[in-house]
């Protein structure tokens, strides 16, 4: 599980925890940690115990939000307390993946797909993805209607793309999306 923070003060940090057949973790700042303890809580809750060398280090408790953003709201051991949201770096496609090309300039690579959240940045006219997801339902901006659709771009984690600024290339895998725009 890969995740970045995109907090208010637009700060970015990153979390990995990469458990393997030794319960080996890997906290954001790049220590090693072994997981002692997880415990699986009420409403999508979890809580990771976390050592190094044998000793206590901290406890992480995770609030999963939706497939894509977690809650870190609490840290004991390092006498913090998070309650911003993490945001998932990239994961799996959910569609049958498909390239597409951008058709403008200084388009929005958005952390959900609303108006209304952060952005990884900006992609420019003639840059390629690989789309991976797309919203269930399309959105009016503007007086248009097209769907949103979560992209994998070179230089930024997985986000969300307006349809309107995509040209989705035919032949490829899962073939073209020839309802892009909803009428």
């Amino acid at each position: 599980m890969k995740i970045s923070n995109h907090g208010k003060n637009n700060s970015r940090y990153g979390i990995s925890i990469a458990l393997n057949d030794d319960g080996i973790g890997e906290y954001w700042d790049g220590n090693i940690f072994d997981v002692t303890k997880t415990e699986i809580l009420e409403n999508g809750t979890v809580m990771l115990e976390l050592s190094k060398e044998g000793r206590f280090a901290l406890e992480v408790v995770l609030k999963l939000l939706d497939d894509d953003t977690m809650l870190v709201y609490r840290s004991v051991g390092r006498g913090k307390i998070y309650d911003y949201p993490w945001y998932r770096i990239s994961g799996p496609a959910r569609i049958p993946v498909q390239n597409a090309v951008l058709n403008d300039s200084r388009v929005r690579l958005r952390v959900k797909p609303s108006l209304d959240c952060d952005t990884w940045g900006f992609l420019n006219k003639g840059d390629k993805v690989k789309i991976k997801d797309k919203s269930e339902q399309p959105f009016v901006i503007a007086g248009e209607t097209w769907y949103w659709y979560k992209v994998q771009s070179e230089n930024y984690p997985d986000g969300w793309v307006y349809g309107k600024y995509l040209d989705i290339e035919e032949g490829n895998e899962g073939g073209a999306d020839k309802g892009a725009q909803a009428f």
